[in-house]
């Protein structure tokens, strides 16, 4: 197991998860909303307080700020630097606070300059309206070239950021030099735009496409997945990157797709395990795609059921970590998607008995899982694995934790 430092100064947490896990040259960092150490309290069952919460009105500033805050304590308490935070995911229940938004996280996110991926996302608390996770450098980090951002205000600020072998890309647009939408109305035409950008980026910095070993999609109809896949497919040679797509919101009413990548330089060793669950060995670090319940021929199994579903895709992460020689208690990160919050106890019964504390650090949110085709897909979850990660890792996380206590409460449920 590994040592596992629980600090007050971290507000408890609302499911199993930890805040921060140091595995190798990484500190992975779980979900972060702007949450407070203080509980509020509803029919007596404990829950979070926001940052600047008043009845009927939630506050982005003070919630940008606090989850920041936190992430910056828990990175130093891993015992990092808030500077080499490599990639930061952001989640906005909503974009008409956009504005306030990136003011305050460019404000806030200081001296931090990662690759970032802004995306809309179905968030768990009525009064969350943002929340962050990402990973970081347990060892010096330096930013991609070029310096320059896409030429719109909801574009990302910073190109990337390395470690060594590992690029971090910022999540990109289909946008063209003067920061307008290509193709509007072409999901396919709107990829290949961004992979040629991707492709760029990479060659500035000593790469090429060839070096991708991860790519997160998000696209605004589910009907266009299908697309985007196929100029994925185009753009790579096999085996190619491992690939995930949501269908979530986008902050450009004309964007179709967004596109984040990862790209590794070295070596890299590819694995399948059973239905769609796929990996990348890249140096020390294991990443998958996002693993759904399905059959190797993609049929969806146990359609609509997410107890039943969440045990199919957590016993396909154990079958492709055997497959790299690593076992659950490796996983340092996974990122949970729902398509429905109200499935949220249910998965997480079988999600603490399947990693145990003190967990890895996780994110969850909803969104819509897979093609039109796939109808009744309830659960997906995207994992990394550091090996030996379960017997050197370190894990910060809080002294409480409101989810056990509510469960407590509740009857464990």
């Amino acid at each position: 197991m590994p040592r596992t430092i629980q600090d007050p100064r971290l507000p408890p947490p609302s499911g199993p998860y930890c805040y921060a896990f140091r595995a190798g040259d990484y500190i992975f960092l779980g979900g972060m909303p702007g949450i407070t150490t203080e509980a509020l309290m509803v029919d007596g069952i404990p829950n979070g307080r926001m940052a600047g919460e008043t009845p009927g009105r939630a506050d982005m500033e003070a919630q940008t700020r606090e989850a920041i805050e936190s992430l910056k304590l828990a990175v130093e308490i891993a015992g990092g630097k808030w500077s080499d935070v490599l990639r930061l995911n952001l989640f906005l229940e909503g974009w008409k606070e956009i504005g306030p938004f990136i003011k305050a996280y460019e404000k806030y996110r200081t001296p931090a300059e990662p690759a970032d991926t802004l995306t809309g996302y179905g968030l768990y608390m009525p009064s969350m309206i943002m929340e962050i996770e990402g990973f970081a450098g347990a060892v010096e980090t330096t930013p991609l070239q070029p310096a320059g951002k896409q030429a719109h205000e909801y574009a990302p600020s910073c190109a990337g950021r390395r470690m060594g072998d590992l690029l971090c890309l910022s999540a990109r647009l289909p946008l063209d030099a003067r920061g307008e939408v290509v193709s509007p109305g072409n999901p396919k035409a709107q990829t290949e735009a961004i992979l040629e950008g991707i492709g760029d980026i990479l060659t500035e910095n000593g790469g090429s496409l060839g070096d991708v070993i991860r790519l997160r999609g998000f696209v605004r109809d589910m009907r266009d997945v299908e697309a985007v896949e196929a100029a994925i497919a185009d753009a790579f040679a096999e085996p190619g990157p491992i690939t995930t797509i949501v269908t979530a919101s986008l902050p450009i009413l004309e964007a179709d797709v967004k596109i984040e990548a990862t790209a590794y330089l070295g070596e890299k060793e590819y694995r399948t395990g059973p239905g769609n669950a796929r990996g990348v060995l890249a140096g020390e670090m294991m990443i998958s795609n996002g693993i759904l319940s399905v059959d190797d021929e993609g049929g969806v199994r146990d359609p609509s059921d997410i107890q039943k579903q969440t045990r199919n895709v957590l016993s396909n992460v154990e079958h492709l970590l055997k497959e790299f020689d690593m076992e659950v208690l490796d996983v340092a990160q996974s990122q949970v998607t729902l398509t429905d919050f109200r499935d949220y106890d249910a998965y997480n019964a079988l999600y603490r008995n399947f990693f145990a504390f003190p967990f890895p650090a996780r994110n969850s949110v909803e969104a819509g899982l897979g093609k039109i085709s796939q109808y009744g897909l309830k659960y997906q979850i995207e994992v990394t694995a550091i090996r030996n990660a379960s017997t050197e890792g370190l894990v910060v996380t809080a002294e409480d934790s409101f989810y056990f206590r509510r469960i407590e409460i509740e009857g464990g449920a």
